[in-house]
């Protein structure tokens, strides 16, 4: 038996998903069937154990309100517990009509093509590769955004209302990394990002590769990896081969996917491999209408909304830990002047590491309130759990 402090900072109770690494010394290498994650009323909760990117970790659904931390906890403070037991028997679990799936929908002679993410409210289809009917510029692109018990397409709901799934612009994508800024492994924290050198890397041409997946009744999701490129490392004067690393996340009933994404070196005889620093540039294709509403704050640079202000108010937000340096619409650059007002380019702010939230919309009270609501529940002070006690008995 085992304990997980399970720490909610912010004043408010919730509920939500909570997922640790699996400790490597614990000596048991356990399956889902083989744990039991059980809150303090005594009650069996969802969960499941993952191996993503060669990471085991254990997730589970706290399904009772958390109780909220005292100001500026800064997740020092547990405000609850679970207990973890290893059992010998497989038990059964309570059923979770979750709709949850993480799954590969079409590949070719060389590997995956398409990759979908689904639960019963959202359904996200994603390309593996640059090439598609309509063009060469799509990889790593969220092609197909449905939401609703009507699987509404999103990215063009205009046409979907009179023709469905007949019609649909081609050009309709988000979620895409189109190039990143990719910087020194010497750089420090904060240093100024445009005073340094920095290799730019185009991506909307880029194939990716499924590394894992999973799929249980907490979450779903796929790791992801991009080809192969070079980069010139500053001031060490050497040239690293790297990749792109991205990781996607889906909860039950939610309308949102998280997405995580750093970049990695690999080793050539002569380095070992170094998380480099980064920029990333998303590029989203919506259709939203002449009178398209924008939240972007000034003082607020970690989150942003777009919405449709008039049909059933098709809308998006993005939420991420690393700030947005700035925000386009229409797109810079962007071939097709006629077709740019539908366009909206992005750059976040240099890390090591950057986590992000894309949020899909229908007909919401407001835009700007679910994705700031999204990105302090999930972005700025999600719900942690720590071990308190290392998984170490059979029972």
């Amino acid at each position: 038996m085992a304990i997980i402090d399970v720490i909610n900072p912010s004043k408010k109770p919730r509920v939500g998903c909570v997922t640790v690494p699996w400790p490597g010394s614990s000596g048991f290498t356990p399956t889902a069937e083989h744990v039991r994650v059980i809150d303090q009323s005594g009650n069996v909760l969802p969960s499941q154990i993952d191996t993503i990117e060669n990471e085991r970790t254990l997730s589970f659904r706290l399904e009772n309100p958390v109780p909220g931390a005292d100001e500026n906890s800064d997740y020092r403070i547990a405000t609850s517990k679970v207990i973890v037991k290893q059992v010998s028997d497989v038990v059964s679990t309570p059923p979770v009509a979750s709709g949850l799936e993480a799954r590969v929908e079409a590949a070719d002679n060389v590997g995956d093509t398409v990759i979908a993410l689904s639960n019963s409210r959202l359904f996200v289809r994603l390309s593996l590769i640059p090439n598609t009917p309509q063009g060469s510029w799509y990889g790593g692109a969220a092609v197909s955004i449905q939401l609703g018990s009507e699987r509404r397409e999103i990215l063009d709901d205009y046409q979907w209302e009179i023709s469905r799934d007949k019609g649909l612009d081609p050009e309709k994508r988000c979620m895409q990394v189109d190039s990143v800024e990719v910087g020194p492994s010497d750089w420090v924290e904060n240093s100024p990002w445009e005073r340094i050198p920095r290799t730019v890397v185009p991506l909307l041409s880029m194939r990716f590769e499924v590394v894992s997946l999973a799929s249980g009744s907490v979450r779903a999701g796929f790791a992801l990896r991009s080809g192969t490129f070079e980069c010139v490392d500053g001031n060490r004067q050497r040239t690293l081969t790297c990749r792109i690393l991205r990781t996607l996340w889906m909860y039950p009933g939610t309308d949102f996917v998280l997405d995580q994404l750093y970049i990695q070196s690999e080793p050539n005889g002569q380095t070992i491999p170094v998380r480099l620093p980064f920029a990333p540039r998303f590029f989203t294709h919506i259709r939203l209408g002449q009178d398209r509403k924008r939240y972007r704050y000034g003082g607020i640079p970690d989150w942003f909304a777009i919405g449709a202000p008039y049909g059933r108010r098709q809308g998006y937000g993005f939420a991420t830990d690393a700030h947005t340096i700035w925000f386009a619409n229409p797109s810079p650059g962007y071939p097709v002047p006629a077709r740019a007002i539908d366009t909206y380019a992005w750059m976040v702010g240099p890390s090591r590491k950057t986590r992000c939230l894309h949020l899909f919309m229908l007909n919401p009270g407001r835009f700007d309130d679910g994705t700031g609501v999204a990105w302090h529940d999930h972005i700025y002070q999600p719900l942690k759990g720590r071990w308190n006690t290392q998984p170490n008995v059979k029972e």
